[in-house]
């Protein structure tokens, strides 16, 4: 098996845009903190959001209707289950446009109070019209925090943050905080170009008066430091909670590490935590600030001859008009506050850039990111590890959306990440082989 390496073929955009039914979309995240009723448990948050497409809806008197089930296990060591939490809920909306809406979407969290030690976690959501389900795993340590010197938690990373309302809230914690989380953990747009972010500091056994937190924002793919500061923080009580922010108006596209230490006297370094994110432009501010980035991307799902405005412009004004005229020509809902394709096409670029970095190469550069742009979650994978026989390989198959099967097959040949797609490179020619 020989892997290609044109990228995939160009094709004009197709502003028909509609969710796969059957396709549940839910992105989970967790945190850990130290547990107030016991000193030697551990809070496991899990956060959760959930889209509202992929769901079977029915209509009725009030709009329209979706019921789901979401579902977390915990299992031990001994793949145990010791913990089990189930939430059954309905998505009501009130147009049938909105059960096909990319921006939508409902944020929880449940938490388990454990003993340190190894879990895995299991999450399933379950689309109880349609019977489609959704699932996601993972491990995770549950650290102690009973030391002498002071402890870090881990990092909560923040969609917003505010004061407690006078109805109780599960984002509620203490120091009158409501702190609802960034589940996705994407950072960047015009409209949220700060870093929000919260996590607790643990006095200890020993009398430590106060402590120096030293911050470091580093590119995870280039390693460059991009930020630094240092505070110090008082510890006048038990758990010191900080709630922190810092901009991102100068920060590029990309994935970033926040690297937090504790420091105590003489710069005794006492603990550390570390934690992804991802900085991401959507198109509209991309185009203002690497063009030729923008209309490269553009032309995964262009012809050349679209773009001939914004490619002549030669002023930020020309080139903003032309993209806005470009896009509303593409609107496949004229008249509508939002353009689906083009929120469609800017989560694809964001996943692709998450999902498909290789080399050093950004996401949307590689041949399953720029396959991704094109055509969208496939509607089935086939992922094949490393074999005596083969290198590791994946093949994707769509066929609900489409006219015609396709088929896509990306090799890994070099065993470094690097999936690179196989001749056909438009997918055509083959017969289903499942």
């Amino acid at each position: 098996m020989v892997a290609g390496c044109s990228a995939p073929s160009q094709e004009s955009i197709a502003p028909e845009v509609s969710q796969k039914k059957g396709n549940l979309v839910m992105e989970i995240d967790h945190s850990t903190f130290l547990a107030s009723s016991s000193a030697d448990s551990v809070n496991l948050e899990i956060y959760y959001k959930i889209y509202n497409f992929g769901f079977e809806y029915d209509e009725t008197d009030s709009g329209f209707v979706a019921d789901y089930r979401l579902l977390v296990t915990v299992e031990n060591e001994k793949r145990v289950q010791i913990g089990r939490w189930q939430r059954e809920r309905s998505i009501t909306v009130p147009t049938e446009e909105k059960t096909n809406s990319l921006i939508d979407f409902r944020t929880g969290l449940t938490n388990f109070t454990l003993a340190p030690g190894y879990y895995l976690v299991t999450c399933y959501l379950t689309d109880q019209n349609g019977e489609a389900e959704s699932r996601t795993q993972f491990e995770v340590r549950l650290r102690d925090y009973e030391y002498v010197v002071p402890r870090l938690s881990n990092v909560l990373f923040a969609m917003s943050a505010g004061s407690q309302g006078d109805e109780p809230n599960p984002f509620d914690r203490g120091s009158n905080l409501r702190i609802v989380p960034s589940v996705s953990r994407d950072y960047g747009s015009d409209t949220d170009s700060r870093l929000l972010y919260y996590l607790e500091i643990y006095e200890g056994t020993e009398e430590t008066d106060k402590v120096v937190v030293e911050t470091r924002i580093r590119h995870d793919r280039l390693g460059d430091m991009v930020y630094r500061d240092t505070l110090t923080a008082e510890l006048d009580q038990p758990i010191k909670r900080q709630l922190r922010e810092i901009s991102l108006a100068q920060f590029k596209p990309g994935p970033y590490a926040l690297e937090i230490k504790l420091l105590g006297r003489r710069g005794k370094e006492l603990d550390d935590t570390r934690a992804e994110f991802f900085v991401h432009w959507d198109e509209g501010t991309l185009i203002q600030h690497d063009a030729k980035t923008a209309i490269q991307q553009l032309e995964l799902i262009t012809s050349g001859d679209e773009l001939d405005a914004i490619k002549a412009a030669t002023t930020p004004e020309g080139r903003q008009k032309a993209y806005d005229e470009f896009w509303t020509k593409n609107d496949p809902t004229p008249g509508t506050l939002e353009n689906e394709w083009q929120r469609e096409f800017n989560r694809r670029v964001a996943y692709a850039n998450r999902h498909f970095e290789a080399l050093r190469r950004e996401g949307w550069r590689t041949d399953r990111g720029r396959v991704y742009i094109q055509r969208g979650q496939p509607d089935q994978i086939d992922d094949v590890p490393m074999s005596p026989s083969y290198p590791p390989y994946q093949v994707w198959h769509y066929y609900q959306q489409e006219a015609l099967y396709r088929r896509f097959t990306f090799v890994d040949e070099n065993y470094d990440g690097d999936y690179r797609l196989v001749f056909p490179y438009d997918g055509l020619g083959f017969r289903p082989d499942f």
